[in-house]
This record gives structure tokens, C-alpha cells and sequence, in this order.
């Protein structure tokens, strides 16, 4: 039973579509999205010393028609933008607690686990991003570091999550093949700095034009957890901490929690990358 006092993460069909593919998402991937999500503020407080403060509900989208549909009819989007996100994402989480997840019958079960299990922690990493920041009351954090860090922690909690007794994907396995998208060329040409500097519609469209920003900022987001080393994980509660109040500097939280300014962290990263 859950306890009293602790948010729970909730997890439904998106059940706007009601085909055969959506009968096998429910009956092969349903309860693996809720073991997942049952886990994470368990993780997290043990992880971070952090735990969601209120409700999340997770909707399991069956093929892109059921994720749009999840989009516009619970989580309020346009049309456009519903079609947009249907079209480049796997999952969207929203300033109000709710995600989608979009699970599509082309996908193998290797990438449809990873789906229920990492992208599931990586949503729930930004709610509770935008719970220890307020909804960016005080600045919004750089894509980059929103997105390369809730991967990170996916990944890092995936490792601890037991699904039928079963451990999920490594963090070292998420960090190699990003290594090896970079050693094979980056055949984007996609640059830190596209990266460090990219807003919202910036990162969609490099999505959209595949070019590889969630690798690149998954680097971005190992390479300042190895200059902090065991400092990270609480550096990074502070700086979201800072991020939720009204008067903050970015550049000031960022270089008051991780000890370094961006500025210098985007110069040595690159002569890292370099290296690589």
C-alpha cells in the first residue's frame, strides 16, 4: 500500500485507440511502466535525498494516434504542437504532473523495455525538476542540462530498478553509446555550443532534423558529474533548488552548485570532446 504521506505516481492506458497493438502495451508493458514508476520516489530519496511533493499520473500511449490523442485530450496541447511531438518524441512531461509515453508497434522489445523503464525515469526526473524549481520560478535551466541530466538520472536509477527481478540498462551501457555516437563521426556536425545554447524550439527542431542533441548533452551531463564527482548528485538538487527562486541568476546557481561558471564548463568540455 502507498504510503500516507508520499506522491504517488499513477499509470493508465491512454485508451484512445483501442486495436490489437493497444491490447499488447497493456498486457505486456502496463505493469512494467507501473513497477517503474512505483520505484522512483524510492530511488530518489535514496539517490538524491529528494522525493516528489505531490501526484503524477503517466499515460501509456499506443502508437503515435493514441500518444497525439493523450497530448491534446489530457494534456492539453494543440493540435500542431500534438502532431509535432507525436512525429520526434518518445514521451513529454507537463507543469502539471501528467506524461505520455509513446510506445509504437515498430519498436523492438529491447527498445520497448527501455521505454518503460528509462524514459518513464526520465519524465519523472523533470516533474520533479519543475517540483524543486517551482515550475523555473526563479530561471529555466538550459535545455541541455534539463534533458542530459534527466537521462543521466534515468539511467543511473534504471540500474536500481528491479522489474521482475530483472536489473535495466546500466548507466555505463547509456554512457558508451553516447561515446560512440561521437567517435563515429557525429555525422550531424552538431557542436556543443548548437547545444548549450539551444531554447525549446531550438532542441525540437534538432530533434525533428535528428541530429543527436540528447547524446550531446548526455556528455555534456557525464562530463560535469566527472568534474564534481561524489558533490554532483547533491550540487545538482541545489542548483534546481536555486533555479525556484524569484531573483536568482543562472549563471550565478550554476557556478555556486557546481563550482565552475558555464563558461569555463563549455570550454573544457570541448577540449574533452576533442580528446575523445
Amino acid at each position: 500500500l502507498p504510503h500516507p504521506d508520499r506522491a504517488r505516481v499513477m499509470v493508465q492506458m491512454g485508451g484512445h485507440v483501442q486495436d490489437e497493438f493497444a491490447t499488447r502495451v497493456e498486457r505486456e508493458w502496463l505493469g512494467v511502466v507501473r513497477q517503474a514508476g512505483a520505484q522512483f520516489d524510492h530511488l530518489v530519496q535514496d539517490v538524491l535525498q529528494a522525493r516528489l511533493q505531490r501526484d503524477a499520473r503517466v499515460y501509456v500511449g499506443a502508437g503515435v494516434e493514441d500518444y497525439e490523442q493523450i497530448l491534446q485530450q489530457d494534456m492539453g496541447l494543440n493540435a500542431e504542437r500534438a502532431e509535432l511531438q507525436g512525429e520526434v518524441s518518445g514521451g513529454l512531461s507537463n507543469s502539471r504532473g501528467q506524461i505520455a509515453l509513446k510506445f509504437t508497434p515498430r519498436q523492438t522489445r529491447a527498445a520497448a523495455y527501455e521505454m518503460a523503464v528509462k524514459t518513464t525515469l526520465h519524465e519523472l526526473t523533470h516533474e520533479l525538476q519543475k517540483q524543486l524549481d517551482h515550475n523555473h520560478a526563479g530561471f529555466r535551466p538550459p535545455v541541455w542540462l534539463r534533458e542530459g541530466t534527466a537521462d543521466l538520472m534515468a539511467y543511473r536509477l534504471a540500474a536500481r530498478v528491479r522489474i521482475e527481478d530483472t536489473p535495466a540498462e546500466a548507466l555505463r551501457n547509456w554512457r558508451e553509446r553516447n561515446l560512440d555516437w561521437w567517435r563515429q563521426g557525429n555525422r550531424s556536425g552538431l557542436t556543443p555550443d548548437e547545444v548549450a545554447t539551444a531554447r525549446p524550439a531550438d532542441w525540437t527542431r534538432l530533434m525533428k532534423e535528428r541530429r543527436g542533441p540528447y547524446q550531446m548533452a548526455g556528455l555534456m551531463s557525464l562530463y560535469l558529474q566527472a568534474l564534481c564527482g561524489e558533490r554532483f548528485l547533491p550540487a545538482w538538487v541545489a542548483y534546481y533548488r536555486l533555479a525556484g527562486q524569484k531573483g536568482q541568476s543562472a549563471a550565478q546557481a550554476f557556478e555556486q552548485s557546481f563550482g565552475l561558471g558555464e563558461a569555463e564548463f563549455l570550454a573544457d568540455f570541448k577540449r574533452w570532446l576533442a580528446l575523445q
